[in-house]
């Protein structure tokens, strides 16, 4: 006679369901055409056009960062400090500097998150500068006792702001789009 084979019961394929090993845990994976017609599904319902935050968007690098602070131009609301600088490039780059003062990595990663959604949506209320170029800004936060729970809002009224007054100081200067 020979051995009787038991077979060992998953406990987890009933939440596994039927995808192949390597696609668990990708989310939703949509075709050339399902994202197309998602787009223009979201352009049509009243989203206007889709907001992006991507590499180009970034200030990068240490040696751009000491540029932008030598420029010397900054303006502050609430918390939050903004530095710009005229970039020469078609649009405008986000740069963050979050000290440890403001909190744990808890807090500064949801402030990090906060201002770089307030800069996806208000990128396009920033003026441009005279010659069509963006402006680098950079984001300072200071530590504060609530900065953790401020709004989205508030992080973009600010942003909006302190970097429009910027704007409008670099514009009465009569700086040039090479930053210099």
């Amino acid at each position: 006679m020979g051995k009787i084979r038991v077979e060992k019961k998953d406990p987890l394929r009933p939440l596994r369901g039927h995808l192949p090993r390597g696609a668990r845990g990708r989310g939703k994976r949509r075709s050339w055409a399902g994202r197309l017609c998602h787009g223009f599904l979201a352009y049509c319902w009243g989203m206007g056009e889709r907001l992006f935050y991507r590499k180009r968007h970034r200030v990068k690098g240490s040696d751009e960062f000491a540029a932008v602070f030598a420029y010397k131009i900054r303006k502050t609301r609430g918390a939050m400090t903004v530095f710009v600088m005229p970039n020469g490039l078609s649009e405008h780059r986000l740069g963050l500097s979050i000290g440890r003062k403001v909190g744990n990595a808890v807090v500064r990663g949801r402030v990090k998150r906060m201002i770089r959604e307030a800069f996806r949506h208000e990128r396009g209320g920033v003026p441009m500068a005279g010659d069509g170029g963006g402006y680098d800004l950079v984001v300072a936060v200071r530590g504060h006792e609530a900065i953790g729970r401020v709004r989205l809002e508030v992080w973009r009224e600010w942003l909006v702001s302190a970097a429009g007054a910027a704007v409008r100081v670099v514009e009465k200067r009569g700086g040039d789009g090479n930053g210099q």
